[in-house]
């Protein structure tokens, strides 16, 4: 197995990336580009998945309608986002234990932080004393992966007041550094991030 790319995006339009993930996974579809994880942090908007999305009110943060899994999210400044374009067919990964292998990582990298997260039965991502932290939505073309997960590390939650955060209007929103009390540097979470996510995907 060919060895993963990794690329980092900050301050990103989630337009650009959007394109940049479609290009790339074409790519990894058609045997031109090794799998890649995508990490960035976007300029603050809204996406709605494939099944939609609600607002709480009139916004004037951008959003968008994609095809991923879930319903509405938001993105912003200090929240970390990885999009894995990983050929999942190659790999003989099915869908839920690709979606159980990020919650897995994600997990242990949260762990490191000393932070014990958990699951919900039925709805993917993360919670923490039942709030959640983590976010996973994914679309899957020809075996290959695209979008992915966000972690609310040093974020404002106050963007998912603008939204029914996942279709659960009791949903409540929590940071890894609100948990802790003290913000955490995007970057070195996100290589402890990668280091864990490949250990998982090369078991």
């Amino acid at each position: 197995m060919k060895t993963i790319e990794t690329h980092w995006h900050w301050h990103s339009d989630y337009q650009n990336d959007l394109s940049w993930q479609k290009r790339r996974r074409q790519q990894i579809i058609e045997g031109d580009s090794p799998e890649t994880l995508l990490f960035t942090e976007h300029n603050p908007c809204i996406t709605f998945g494939k099944r939609g999305g609600e607002l709480r009110s009139q916004t004037s943060t951008p959003i968008f309608q994609v095809n991923r899994g879930g319903l509405a999210t938001w993105h912003g400044f200090g929240q970390l986002v990885l999009y894995p374009l990983i050929h999942l067919r190659n790999r003989k990964i099915g869908t839920r234990l690709f979606v159980h292998t990020l919650e897995e990582a994600l997990l242990r990298t949260i762990l490191d932080y000393g932070v014990k997260a958990g699951r919900k039965d039925n709805c993917p991502g993360l919670w923490w004393q039942g709030k959640k932290l983590v976010s996973i939505g994914l679309e899957i073309k020809k075996g290959v992966s695209m979008h992915g997960c966000a972690i609310n590390i040093n974020n404002s939650l106050e963007g998912f007041n603008e939204i029914v955060p996942c279709g659960f209007s009791s949903c409540e929103m929590i940071s890894l550094s609100e948990i802790l009390c003290h913000p955490i540097p995007l970057y070195q979470f996100g290589k402890q991030w990668q280091k864990n996510l490949i250990a998982f995907l090369y078991k």
